[in-house]
């Protein structure tokens, strides 16, 4: 084969170091740190490290440049990154919001481009741009991208989205148990395109490392933000 894409995870220390010699990947794409299973780790510099064993002997890792502050320290190698709207001035990939919902003008080795996404959310555009900053690197002109964007569906992963015969959507994760893949499905819910009452069914995050209190408290102010009506928890 000439190109294999491996997705990596880890829940536990030391997890990494055997993926990395099972994988040995020659380039690595972050997409985010996210905070899954936290409470197997110290801490979430010690989440961090562990994830970025993978890297060990890549030529370049692709990554939002958000991310750098909490990885520089630890990367072996050059990072090729995107930015969004000047907050990261001196990305390789610059996108900028025109003004107009899911449109951006994207800048890239001094030319531009713009391009329009029919997803509205953060995580669909994150998405979005880590893979336009993969493309380009590997061949791909803003052309291109500026034709293919407008074709990007969501990026599901565990999450589900069910039309019900009476009405509504249903939304179900029943596979990932932390506050990152929650915060995505509460904001799926929020862009939903209609007027019914929002309900919430959601477990326990008991590997978040928060304590009881702070636990409830976190998941609390979720669903706060997510103007549900209702919300059923168990733990």
């Amino acid at each position: 084969h000439d190109l294999s894409l491996v997705e990596a995870g880890i829940s536990l220390p030391q997890e990494m170091d055997k993926l990395q010699r099972c994988i040995s990947p020659t380039e690595w794409v972050l997409t985010h740190l996210g905070e899954a299973h936290l409470g197997n780790f110290e801490d979430t510099r010690h989440l961090a490290q562990e994830k970025c064993r993978l890297f060990h002997a890549c030529n370049r890792v692709f990554m939002p440049a958000s991310l750098l502050p909490e990885v520089q320290h630890l990367l072996e190698c050059p990072a090729v990154t995107w930015g969004l709207d000047g907050q990261a001035p001196h990305a390789d990939l610059q996108a900028t919001a025109t003004g107009r919902p899911g449109t951006f003008q994207l800048t890239w080795n001094g030319a531009c481009t713009q391009v329009q996404l029919g997803m509205h959310d953060d995580v669909s555009l994150h998405n979005a741009l880590t893979a336009s900053l993969v493309a380009l690197h590997h061949g791909a002109t803003l052309a291109d991208l500026a034709s293919q964007w407008p074709m990007l569906k969501p990026v599901s992963g565990r999450l589900s989205s069910v039309k019900r015969p009476q009405g509504g959507v249903l939304l179900q994760d029943d596979t990932s148990h932390d506050f990152g893949a929650l915060g995505v499905a509460l904001q799926r819910l929020v862009g939903l395109n209609d007027d019914l009452p929002r309900v919430a069914i959601v477990g326990d995050v008991p590997q978040s490392g928060l304590e009881d209190s702070a636990r409830a408290q976190k998941l609390g102010a979720y669903l706060q933000r997510a103007r549900c009506e209702q919300a059923w928890v168990w733990c």
